[in-house]
């Protein structure tokens, strides 16, 4: 299977190098963006994200209303760790659907993409009081100015410890039909 990427990859580089150099002329704009798409259709495939996200966003530079060349980019930028690009593309994509539920793998994509940045967003959260507890706690000891708090609200406050945060997501390749051809 894998050679066959590999053909399909060089087929659609032959024909965007014929229509780039002027040697074949009167191939439409559509045509021509469908091809940098399909391209990088075959690069989503290989795992080939770099170049899956240059290819969509070269067909979407020649025709913007591309969108599987948008949701295409959409994976890519996921992949690559740019959630918020992703999310921008994925929700251009759902907005020109007249009905979301018709492209389940663009809403699932979606639902992916605002769980990542949820996580994003809390590893970059500040840390809380538990926190500063236990840096305090291995500080070097000096002596407080302030009056010592009463034993019942020091232990409510060791009590609410802040939970552990969730591990970094792992960037395990997806399985092989995780993004169908849209």
């Amino acid at each position: 299977a894998q050679g066959s990427l590999e053909e399909s990859v060089r087929w659609f580089s032959k024909c965007i190098y014929l229509i780039d150099s002027k040697r074949v002329e009167g191939v439409s704009a559509e045509l021509h963006s469908i091809l940098h798409s399909n391209r990088a259709f075959t690069y989503v495939k290989r795992k080939e994200w770099r170049n899956a996200e240059k290819d969509c966003s070269r067909a979407l530079a020649i025709n913007t209303r591309n969108m599987k060349a948008q949701y295409r980019r959409a994976i890519a930028n996921f992949e690559l760790g740019e959630t918020k690009a992703a999310l921008r593309d994925v929700d251009t994509v759902i907005e020109h659907l007249a009905d979301p539920s018709m492209n389940p793998e663009a809403t699932d994509l979606k639902r992916r993409i605002v769980e990542q940045l949820e996580k994003e967003v809390v590893k970059d959260e500040p840390p809380g009081p538990a926190a500063s507890q236990a840096s305090q706690q291995s500080a070097p000891s000096r002596p407080s100015r302030q009056a010592p708090e009463p034993r019942q609200q020091e232990q409510s406050a060791s009590s609410r410890q802040a939970p552990d945060p969730p591990p970094p997501p792992s960037r395990s390749p997806p399985q092989p039909d995780i993004y169908p051809d849209l």
